[in-house]
């Protein structure tokens, strides 16, 4: 397991936009106050971009990657 991972408090931090389809995070070490991993839903497609901003977004798929900022992948 990666030693990031196994800390108790984690600061996050959400990427805010307007007509935006995919969720991004930053997540923070709330004493240092560096990116200690970030999380993006980079694979969407066109038909689910689509959907997000309809009343069917609660049923779209998600693709969520965690990472470092060094793109050292954690989860999938």
């Amino acid at each position: 397991m990666h030693e990031v991972l196994n800390r108790n408090i984690y600061l996050v931090k959400e990427h805010v936009g307007m007509f935006k389809a995919a969720n991004n995070y930053d997540i923070y070490d709330p004493d240092s106050e560096e990116i200690i991993m970030e999380c993006r839903e980079e694979g969407l497609g066109a038909l689910t971009k689509f959907l997000r901003f309809t009343d069917f977004k609660r049923m779209t798929p998600f693709d969520i990657r965690i990472s470092t900022p060094g793109d050292n992948r954690l989860l999938e």
